[in-house]
Formats: structure tokens, C-alpha cells, sequence
């Protein structure tokens, strides 16, 4: 037993992620959402840096979680951090990969351990439809709380192969001197971060038309209940958005026009590039172009 208290003494030494820190950013975007739909805040940038600061953490704790898996396993779990992590952040493919990847560190911990099973359907489905719904601003917090369960899980089982018992610890003595005398060059470390670096902006680059257009569609459908109540008052839409009596805050990315008869508005929220939502007080309805 003190043999194997040492083993799992090093192998916490190697850095389990403290995923309170995860849950702490899952819980202030939650809150920030919820206050956002009440109030007019001008603060609703705090959203996104908090969903984007809880994403990057987030694979950041996938990183370190696969560092110890290589290091309890001598290096022989399949592909590298950089790797585990990179896959994920691939649209649609990292639906599959989210059950491949738990798969493998159940499947690993399961021949240090001998009969104990590792769940992998729940997990994984749960991780799955976690990192597929990341995009859709309206589901970031809860993206975050399901991935951060699902790595709990995942910390947990390992911490309890570790300590699992005498026999165990041996294995993982071994494996730890071997991942050690295995362990990769600082250079290949260091363009493993670049990759991941590299897929995150990426990710933030093809994200920020969108990210831009949130503040400007959120001013524009408050706005547009003032424009028809305009036209109740005075039988015709304003002419110009400053005609309401409202400071418009995004004035500059907004586009209102009328029809010569003045019964009719077209309202254009511009986003990054070409991405933009247009309303059309004919059909009443919000349309989006990209």
C-alpha cells in the first residue's frame, strides 16, 4: 500500500486540471445569460469572453488529462495530446471522436485495472453533444457543464486506477519509467501547443462574423417593436432610426430603409463580413445571410 500511495502521489505530481476553475466559468456565462435576456445590458461582450475563456480552458484540461494517460501508460495510448485535442475541435468528426477518445482511456484503464469496466456510452454521448452544440451561442453554458461532467468522470477513474492496488502500482511504476524515458522533445511540445494555437484561432476567425452580429441583432429586435409603434402613432414608419427618441448604440452597423409610400421597413444588422440578419416588416420575420 505505501508503494502504491507513492505511485499515485507522482502521478498527481504530473498535474490533474482543476476543473472547479471550469465549473466556475460554466456558472458565470449561465448567469450572464440569464441576466442578459432581462436587462439591457451593456456588458453582454462578458458572455463571450467568458464561453470563449471556458472553451479554451476546457480542451486545455483534454490536453493535460491525455498527458497523464500517456504517462500511466507508458505512451501507449493511442495518439498524442496535441492530437486527442486537435480532433476534437473538428466539426462533425469530433462527434465520433469524443466516443473514440474515451473509449481509449477506458480501455487502457481497464488493463491496468484487470475486471473493472470503465463506462463509455454515457460519457461519451454526453461529450459529444457537448462539443456539438459549442457553436450555438445559445447553448455555451450548458456546453461547458456537460463537458466538465464528463472529465470529472474521467479524473476520477483514473485517480482511482492509480491507488487501485499493489499489483496496479507496479504497472504503472513500469509505465511511468518508460513514458519518462519516452517523453518528447521540448521542440515537438512546443509545435504540439502551436497546432492546437493554431485550431483555436481558426475556430475564433470562422466564429467572429457571428460573434459580431450577437450585440447588433440583440438592439435590433428591441428596435423593431418601436418602429411599428412609430407607424401606429403616425400612420407611417420614421424615415430615419433617430426619429424614435432611442440612442441606437450600433447605429453604424444598421441599415434602415423605407419604401416611398412609407408602409414598409427593411431593417439590416451587419455582422463580420458578409454575415448579416435582415428583418422585413412584409413577411415579419428575421432572415439570415451569409
Amino acid at each position: 500500500m505505501i508503494e502504491g500511495h507513492s505511485i499515485n502521489t507522482e502521478t498527481s505530481g504530473s498535474g490533474y486540471p482543476n476543473l472547479r476553475i471550469g465549473f466556475v466559468y460554466a456558472v458565470l456565462s449561465l448567469s450572464w445569460w440569464l441576466i442578459k435576456s432581462r436587462i439591457n445590458s451593456p456588458l453582454a461582450g462578458i458572455i463571450i469572453f467568458l464561453c470563449v475563456a471556458g472553451f479554451i480552458y476546457l480542451y486545455w484540461c483534454i490536453f493535460r488529462i491525455h498527458r497523464i494517460m500517456e504517462r500511466i501508460t507508458g505512451g501507449k495510448i493511442s495518439y498524442t495530446s496535441s492530437q486527442a485535442v486537435v480532433y476534437l475541435f473538428i466539426p462533425f468528426f469530433n462527434i465520433c471522436w469524443a466516443f473514440v477518445w474515451i473509449s481509449r482511456i477506458a480501455k487502457s484503464l481497464s488493463e491496468i485495472q484487470g475486471s473493472k469496466k470503465i463506462k463509455i456510452f454515457f460519457p461519451g454521448l454526453l461529450l459529444s453533444v457537448s462539443l456539438s452544440i459549442w457553436a450555438l451561442s445559445y447553448f455555451f453554458p450548458l456546453s461547458l457543464f456537460g463537458s466538465f461532467l464528463v472529465l470529472s468522470y474521467l479524473i476520477r477513474k483514473i485517480k482511482e486506477t492509480v491507488a487501485f492496488d499493489a499489483a496496479g502500482a507496479k504497472t504503472i511504476a513500469v509505465n511511468t519509467l518508460q513514458s519518462d524515458s519516452r517523453q518528447k522533445t521540448k521542440k515537438h511540445f512546443f509545435w504540439g501547443l502551436i497546432k492546437i494555437a493554431g485550431v483555436i484561432l481558426l475556430l475564433v476567425f470562422i466564429s467572429l462574423p457571428r460573434l459580431l452580429l450577437l450585440p447588433v441583432q440583440r438592439e435590433g429586435v428591441k428596435l423593431v417593436p418601436l418602429i411599428e409603434n412609430y407607424k401606429i402613432e403616425h400612420g407611417i414608419y420614421p424615415e430615419s432610426l433617430s426619429q424614435l427618441g432611442v440612442k441606437v448604440r450600433h447605429s453604424e452597423r444598421m441599415r434602415y430603409k423605407i419604401d416611398s409610400n412609407g408602409t414598409e421597413f427593411v431593417l439590416v444588422c451587419l455582422g463580420g463580413w458578409t454575415t448579416r440578419e435582415v428583418y422585413k416588416s412584409v413577411t415579419g420575420k428575421w432572415e439570415s445571410i451569409n
